[in-house]
């Protein structure tokens, strides 16, 4: 009796599983339903994908756009969509460079005819003494969206750390504080010695000497020590700057020490200052537009951190309202006068169904909502390995994919090789 039951079992079994649809493949074609065109003309969003994508823009209080840097054709979408973030009432611009990075940006396109211009002459003048001071600004494309988003209203929120050049800059908006006071010859002083402790540091650091800590050397050295001491506490805003500098070290400290463990630290950062702007705003309920690397902008939890974009995320629940993340690709790309084509240089890649619809004279807008509901439902079968996990991570942690038409390096906006 007992073996005739496990038989009927095992017959059961065999007819559910026999009788169960066959689940569809995840192939480019598969993502055609969900992907809509558009093209940017005279600096205005044309074509289908325009209506989806403004529409959720308008729907949200965050929007993420989750970028690959140096893009042209990124900084072009930037341009365009911001007339209608502030028509939705966005006001505020995250970007991916420090606080005080991101004040000086504020000031430097204060009048917007002239952002380029004074764009140009910063980037010039440190970059041939050291590097960019303010990443991904040094190109003629982000000063054209920095001088729309000044002239339309926004106000800059930098969330990152300073970027490892920035020190001899920073130092010289030390000095500026510092004008009409009597010791300000002395304070001079200091900063073009600590500038020359900076250039000499940064020589030795690209010594590759193993176990050299430059950014422990930099914090622990008495010249540093001297140019801060000229600032006390009721020095609010040069304190805000040493502090800055402090935490931007320590990050890069560890590293160096680490071998690369600082991720966490460096992510915390980032969410701090979002909530100290936030904060600011937070009982008007501030719509926001977040510009940073791809790696920040999604919901969830990823290496080993919730970064910004799952930040705002909880911030839109708790508000009722909604936040929208955006991944970007390219697929062709101009690079020494020759176009490339990505899908043919890795057609096996984890992404190369989202790249493969891709055009080279429109943008491509994918929504990942039909495609998480099939995955959810067991409607759509992923192969095991690198494609299963991208299109999972992708459907679950974002709303739309979006590949670029052709695109290149942004028109460098400074006269000095690097």
């Amino acid at each position: 009796m007992k073996y005739y039951c496990f038989l009927l079992m095992m017959l059961s079994s065999f007819t559910a599983r026999a009788q169960a649809p066959a689940c569809d493949t995840f192939t480019s074609a598969y993502l055609q339903p969900f992907t809509h065109h558009f093209s940017i003309e005279n600096g205005r969003l044309n074509g289908p994908g325009a209506g989806r994508l403004k529409e959720a823009i308008a729907h949200s209080q965050f929007t993420v756009l989750g970028e690959y840097h140096y893009s042209r054709q990124l900084s072009h979408l930037t341009k365009a969509l911001l007339p209608w973030l502030q028509r939705c009432a966005y006001r505020h611009f995250a970007v991916e460079v420090g606080p005080y990075s991101a004040r000086i940006l504020q000031r430097l396109s204060a009048e917007p005819e002239k952002t380029a211009a004074r764009l140009r002459e910063l980037n010039t003048y440190y970059t041939s003494r050291y590097d960019t001071p303010i990443p991904f600004f040094d190109g003629v494309e982000d000063a054209q969206f920095l001088a729309a988003a000044t002239n339309l209203g926004f106000q800059l929120w930098g969330l990152d750390q300073e970027f490892v050049y920035s020190p001899p800059m920073l130092s010289a908006e030390l000095l500026h504080l510092a004008e009409g006071r009597p010791d300000h010859a002395e304070i001079e002083a200091a900063k073009v010695a600590f500038d020359s402790l900076f250039s000499h540091l940064q020589q030795k650091d690209d010594e590759g000497i193993k176990g050299y800590r430059m950014f422990k050397e930099l914090t622990e050295h008495p010249i540093t020590s001297l140019l801060f001491s000229y600032f006390g506490p009721e020095d609010t805003e040069a304190q805000g700057i040493i502090t800055a500098l402090r935490k931007t070290w320590d990050i890069y400290d560890r590293n160096d020490y680490r071998g690369g463990y600082s991720h966490a630290h460096r992510i915390s950062y980032i969410r701090q200052n979002f909530l100290a702007n936030y904060e600011k705003f937070r009982e008007k309920k501030p719509k926001v537009f977040v510009k940073i690397g791809a790696l920040h902008a999604a919901r969830g939890y990823e290496f080993g951190v919730y970064d910004v974009g799952n930040l705002v995320y909880e911030l839109a629940r708790t508000n009722d309202s909604r936040s929208c993340h955006i991944y970007t690709l390219s697929r062709y790309y101009y690079e020494d006068g020759a176009l490339s084509d990505a899908v043919k240089e890795r057609p096996g890649g984890p992404a190369a169904a989202f790249r493969m619809m891709g055009k080279k004279d429109e943008w491509a807008l994918i929504e990942l909502k039909p495609l998480k509901e099939r995955l959810d439902s067991g409607s759509l079968c992923l192969r095991e390995g690198p494609e299963l996990n991208k299109v999972k991570f992708l459907a679950e942690n974002f709303d739309f994919v979006l590949i670029t038409p052709a695109d290149a390096e942004q028109e460098p906006n400074y006269e000095v090789s690097k």
